[in-house]
C-alpha cells in the first residue's frame, strides 16, 4: 500500500502536539525528601511537622526522627520544620534533593515571669 508524502505543515503540527502530550509527564514527576531531625545532642525527635512552605507537602517524623515524603515541586523551596517545645527551623533547598537533609532543633527557652514574694503575719486564736 502505497502512502501520500505528508506536507511540511502536517509533520508540524504532528511534532507539536507530540511535545503538547509530553510535556505534562516531565511536570508530574516527583522527587523525594528526606532526612532526620534531632536536638543538638543527637537525639531523635518525633512528631515534628515537616513540610514546603510553597506546596505544604510534608509528613510528620516517626520515633526514629526520621521524615519522607515526594513533591512535584522543582527549584528553590523553603523547608520547615515545627515541633511544640523547639524553635522553627527553616531552610533554603534546591530540589530535587541529591541526598538527604538533617535538621537540627533547638528547645525553645523556657522563660519565666518574675514573681514577687512579701512577707506576711499569721496569728493564731
Amino acid at each position: 500500500m502505497h502512502h501520500p508524502p505528508r506536507s511540511p505543515v502536517a509533520v508540524s503540527i504532528a511534532s507539536m502536539l507530540l511535545s503538547l502530550t509530553t510535556a505534562p509527564l516531565a511536570a508530574q514527576e516527583t522527587s523525594a525528601v528526606s532526612g532526620h531531625v534531632r536536638e543538638p545532642a543527637g537525639r531523635p525527635i518525633a512528631g515534628a511537622d515537616v513540610f514546603l512552605l510553597e506546596t505544604l507537602e510534608g509528613a510528620p517524623t516517626d520515633s526514629a526522627g526520621t521524615y519522607h515524603f515526594t513533591t512535584h515541586a522543582r527549584g528553590p523551596v523553603t523547608l520547615v520544620v515545627q515541633r511544640s517545645g523547639y524553635l522553627e527551623v527553616r531552610r533554603q533547598v534546591e530540589l530535587p534533593l541529591d541526598g538527604s537533609l538533617s535538621i537540627i532543633m533547638q528547645r525553645t527557652p523556657v522563660t519565666l515571669e518574675p514573681i514577687t514574694v512579701e512577707a506576711g503575719t499569721y496569728r493564731l486564736g
